[in-house]
This record gives structure tokens, C-alpha cells and sequence, in this order.
């Protein structure tokens, strides 16, 4: 079809959603979008090459592409790729059979040799996958280091300007939360309901970039209100998943978590609150950063109708309704601080 790279490039990208086809069926992707994306890439391709071979007596040796031409082919390349990391990893997350991947894409920048180097598409946050136009809030992957593989996480991309990887979710108590140590380490629950991300990999997520957290709760008058905070940070295991929450705050749900700044991670069966005399999490339910005990713990007993008569057991938020009221709801999430002319 093409001569020389060019044609190298158009069929091995075919090649490779040809190999994700019957991931296609099986997914909420259309196909049609991948032949869009396809199509406008055999366009670039075609207005490339003519436009650097034919429009020209005597082709020079080598045909040098136009920078908005190469940038056009590399944003479609970077469509491209971006559509296959959905689709593993969707395959990853429903236990589905990963294709077999097509060798890598080679750059076309001359009729007789690339030279520049394939440029991989890498989301590190759920703003990276914002920022690259994605608006929809779903399940992504994105690399989180030391993992090789993508991590599958729930992304937020409308409240408030969107970006947010949801690190917890409570909606209706289908989810135990009385959990072991081991278990929050890993994280559990499902990612389209409730879940706890896992602390090793909100450690991991909020050790080399600086973290704002935001958390919206609901009570079963369906009011909502949220609290917004400036810098949050988990801690590693060897420091048993320490909080450090800070920074400004906003939101009009009261500050119920900065008490429990600096505090180590607290279960059941592993206590390392600060009560002398007191295992909090076991008094209270839930895995959480409990101090002395506790003025929140999002992750205790679902109450199914809010109000109940014991104290601090439930799913509570001190400053909003106190402490013998189990919300209805609460999302936390966190995304990367927004840099401003200030911070350079």
C-alpha cells in the first residue's frame, strides 16, 4: 500500500486491533471508534506521503515530514495505544485472555529511515488520563511503581474539575469492612462499588507526588457535603501505613481527620493506636488511623438507617452528625496537587 515505513507502520497498528477484535465484542469500547481512529491514521499516512514524495520533481534523498504532519500521526499513534491499554486493561480486570501483541510500532519520519523513537503513552494518575481527554469516570489502569502491570482504579472525572482516583467507597454495606491488617494492606471490595484501594498502594500512589485529598459524604437525608484537604501522604509499611493529612482546608463537613494526624494504622487484630488501654479498632469496627480513639472512621459498621444507639461504630464523621450516626455514603479520593507561578 505504502512503500518503505510508511506501510510498516499503517500494518502493524492493523495488526494490533486486529488482535484486540474479539476484545471488542466483550467490552463497552466500540468497535467503531477503533475504525475511526484507524481511518484518520491511513488519511495522515496518505496525505504524508504524497505530500512528501509526489509534491516534488526530484525527491531528495531523504523526504524530512512536516512537524504538524508528524505531531497529527503521533497524537492518532498515541489514540491508538491509548485504546489497547483500555482494553488489557479491562481484560486484566475480568480475568479475560491478554492477545498476542504485534511487534512495536516503528516511527515514520523519512521514506528511507525512522528516526525518531516510538513514544509509549504512560498514565501515572487519573489527571494524566483527564488531561488526555478522557471525561468519563470508569475504571483505568495506570502505572503505579515498582508494578510493571497497569492498576485498575475508579477515576472521578467530573467533581470538582474531576482527575480523582477513589481510594474508598461506601454505598450500601454489600462490602464487610471489619477487616484483617493484611486484607487493607492489599485492598478489597470491588472497584463499581465498595472497596478499599489498598494501603500499599496509596502509599505507593502519594510517596513521590504530593497528594490533595478530597472526601464527599452523604447522610440518609440525602444531604451531602464534602472535606477538601491541602496534602495527604500514607506512610509505608514499616511505619504500619502512618496518615499526614495537612495542608488547607475546605468543605463544609467539618474537619473530623486532622486529630488523627501522624497516626499509625489500626485493626482489629493489629492495634497501634495511641489508647493505652484500649484496642480502638476492635471497640469500633474497621481498619482505620485510629489515635485515642477516634472523632471519624469511615470504615465502620454500615448502619442501614443512619441514627443507632451505640457510639462510634458506625461510619462516622464527628463534625457532620456526630458520632452515633452512620452516613450513607462517603467517597475518598485523591489526585495531584495542582502546580501553580508560585511553586516554580
Amino acid at each position: 500500500m505504502f512503500p518503505g515505513p510508511f506501510n510498516a507502520t499503517y500494518s502493524t497498528l492493523e495488526k494490533r486491533l486486529e488482535n484486540y477484535t474479539p476484545l471488542l465484542h466483550t467490552t463497552e469500547f466500540s468497535i467503531g471508534s477503533a475504525v475511526v481512529i484507524m481511518a484518520r491514521f491511513f488519511i495522515l499516512l496518505v496525505v504524508a506521503f504524497f505530500g512528501c514524495v509526489y509534491a516534488q520533481p526530484t525527491p531528495p534523498v531523504e523526504c524530512e515530514l512536516p512537524n504538524n504532519v508528524l505531531a497529527d500521526i503521533r497524537e492518532t499513534k498515541a489514540k491508538i495505544a491509548t485504546l489497547i491499554t483500555k482494553l488489557r486493561t479491562y481484560a486484566i480486570t475480568n480475568g479475560l485472555p491478554l492477545p498476542t501483541e504485534a511487534a512495536a510500532v516503528p516511527e515514520v519520519t523519512t521514506i528511507k529511515t525512522p528516526t525518531l523513537a516510538p513514544e509509549p503513552v504512560v498514565f501515572k494518575t487519573c489527571k494524566d488520563i483527564l488531561d488526555a481527554g478522557y471525561t468519563t469516570s470508569g475504571t483505568y489502569g495506570i502505572i503505579v511503581e515498582p508494578l510493571e502491570a497497569p492498576v485498575p482504579v475508579f477515576c472521578d472525572m467530573t467533581t470538582d474539575q474531576g482527575g480523582w482516583i477513589v481510594i474508598q467507597r461506601r454505598v450500601d454495606g454489600s462490602v464487610d469492612f471489619n477487616r484483617t491488617y493484611a486484607e487493607y494492606a492489599d485492598g478489597f471490595g470491588t472497584l463499581s462499588g465498595e472497596f478499599w484501594l489498598g494501603n500499599d498502594l496509596i502509599s505507593a500512589l502519594t510517596k513521590d507526588t504530593t497528594m490533595e485529598m478530597r472526601i464527599d459524604m452523604t447522610d440518609f437525608d440525602d444531604v451531602t457535603v464534602f472535606a477538601k484537604y491541602g496534602k495527604f501522604l500514607v506512610d509505608g509499611a514499616n511505619k504500619y501505613y502512618r496518615l499526614n493529612v495537612g495542608g488547607e482546608f475546605q468543605g463544609d463537613a467539618g474537619n473530623s481527620l486532622s486529630y488523627h494526624q501522624r497516626s499509625p494504622f489500626s485493626t482489629f487484630d493489629s492495634d497501634n493506636d495511641a489508647s493505652p488501654s484500649r484496642n480502638c479498632a476492635l471497640r469500633h469496627t474497621g481498619g482505620w488511623w485510629f489515635k485515642n480513639c477516634m472523632r471519624s472512621n469511615l470504615n465502620g459498621f454500615y448502619f442501614p438507617d443512619g441514627p443507632h444507639e451505640s457510639y462510634a461504630d458506625g461510619i462516622e464523621w464527628s463534625r457532620f452528625r456526630g458520632l452515633k450516626y452512620s452516613l450513607k455514603s462517603t467517597e475518598m479520593k485523591i489526585r495531584p496537587v495542582a502546580v501553580t507561578d508560585n511553586d516554580i
